[in-house]
Parts: C-alpha cells; sequence; structure tokens
C-alpha cells in the first residue's frame, strides 16, 4: 500500500470539493463509499483479472448509488489505474487535509507505558511548538519501546524509543567487527 498515491488522490478530491462548496457531503460520501468498495465480494470483484474495466466502472456505480459524483469518479479512477489497493486510506489523508486546513494536525504517539493528562498535555504542548499547529494526539502503549516514544504525523516519524536506539547500537557493534 503506498500512502503516497492515497493522499494525492484525497488531495485532489479536496481541492475539487472545497472549489465546488461541497466537502462536507464528499467526506461523508467518501467514507460511505469506501466502506461499500472495501467489503469482500466488491474489492474482489474489481481486482479479478476477467473483470472488464467496463464491468468495473458499473460496479462502482451501481454500488455508490446516491453518493457524492466526485467521490464516485475519484474512486473509479482509482481503479482504472490500478489503485484499489490505496482506496481504503482516502478517508484518512481526507481527513488529514481538513485538519491541515482547520490548523489543526494530527499525531499517532507510541509510548512504553501510560501517560498522564499532565504528561499528555506537555507531549501536546511540545507537538504544537515543533509543527505549528495544534496537535490531536491518539496515544497507543508499547512496553517494548522500554523508554522513550514515537510519534507519526502524516508521513513523518521521529522515532526516539529506547529500542530503536539499542537496536541502531547493536547494528553499529556487529558491523563493527
Amino acid at each position: 500500500m503506498n500512502d503516497a498515491i492515497a493522499r494525492r488522490y484525497a488531495d485532489a478530491l479536496y481541492e475539487v470539493a472545497v472549489h465546488a462548496s461541497r466537502l462536507e457531503a464528499v467526506h461523508a460520501g467518501l467514507e460511505h463509499a469506501v466502506k461499500l468498495v472495501a467489503t469482500f465480494e466488491v474489492s474482489r470483484r474489481l481486482t479479478h483479472p476477467a473483470v472488464t474495466a467496463s464491468e468495473r466502472s458499473e460496479l462502482i456505480s451501481d454500488v455508490c448509488t446516491g453518493i457524492d459524483p466526485f467521490v464516485v469518479n475519484t474512486i473509479r479512477l482509482m481503479v482504472e489505474h490500478g489503485r484499489t489497493e490505496e482506496i481504503p486510506r482516502l478517508p484518512y489523508w481526507m481527513a488529514a487535509r481538513m485538519d491541515v486546513a482547520s490548523g489543526v494536525i494530527r499525531a499517532a504517539v507510541t509510548v512504553p507505558q501510560e501517560l498522564s493528562s499532565g504528561e499528555k498535555a506537555k507531549l501536546e504542548t511540545a507537538l504544537a511548538a515543533r509543527f505549528g499547529h495544534e496537535v490531536l494526539t491518539t496515544l497507543a502503549v508499547d512496553p517494548t519501546l522500554i523508554g522513550g516514544l514515537i510519534i507519526k504525523v502524516g508521513d513523518h516519524i521521529i522515532d526516539n524509543s529506547v529500542r530503536t536506539k539499542l537496536q541502531l547500537l547493536q547494528q553499529q557493534l556487529t558491523s563493527a567487527n
């Protein structure tokens, strides 16, 4: 799966929706359409080599009845260009683009243990200073990190975990021999 591709399609869909003043309808339709297209039967037919391009287009039209035409055309275009695998990431990137436009970014933060509300607020303040936007964080706990944290904002990853530092040290020691 290539997030850069899904991001480009979502960016284009966002621009068209904003220009047409239909952002909310497009966003809601996108969420719904992706769920419909991601079902096993539909996704299997969309990727089956025996199904013709016109049959795929017709299937998308049938499945996405009542959904904003911008969304349907975007999904159809992605399928035509062999990008069916990236379709499930469209809502994420659309929401990310909407967040940026409203001055907010989302960060997925992995920590070795639960953070207190004070620690979380301090982290969000530091991230806001670093990225220049209000930051909404989603926390995940992974005790194997040992210490430190991993931050993912969009396609940027900051890995400051003890686990990674130990792995890098191990690689350096084994390559030095």
